[in-house]
């Protein structure tokens, strides 16, 4: 089960068709709820590692959401709220730990699960350069 579902949609002069994904809510119903949660450590030091935008990806803000621009590749993307909300922390330059943190802060689903789903973002964001990780 994907509990964070953050959606980036490529565009290359064209949507590719990526299906449109559910994010879920904030815990509680101000949107403040905090919860105090037990992270596993990762098999390899992802969690220690600090994530920086890549100097290469230009950013707009329209009506909330993000829009990436990767001045070397050419490459546009567009991201939902939850994608944005992790671009936003990524800004201040943390560690994986502190983004998955700040994520399990503010949603209700298990850390362990928003842990993979947050893996596999930054793995996507990554590869297509918009962020590096120093590990």
């Amino acid at each position: 089960m994907v509990i964070v579902q953050a959606k980036i949609e490529f565009d290359e002069n064209k949507p590719d068709g990526t299906p449109s994904n559910q994010p879920l809510q904030p815990d509680g119903p101000d949107g403040t709820g905090r919860k105090n949660v037990t992270l596993s450590p990762a098999p390899d030091t992802l969690l220690q590692a600090i994530v920086t935008p890549a100097a290469q990806v230009m950013i707009k803000v329209i009506d909330a959401e993000i829009i990436a621009l990767n001045l070397d590749s050419g490459h546009c993307y567009k991201f939902d709220p939850i994608a944005s909300t992790i671009w936003q922390i990524i800004e201040r330059k943390p560690s994986v730990a502190d983004i998955l943190g700040e994520l399990t802060d503010s949603y209700d689903a298990p850390a362990a699960e928003i842990q993979t789903d947050l893996e596999e973002i930054l793995d996507f964001m990554e590869k297509e350069q918009l962020v590096k990780i120093i590990r």
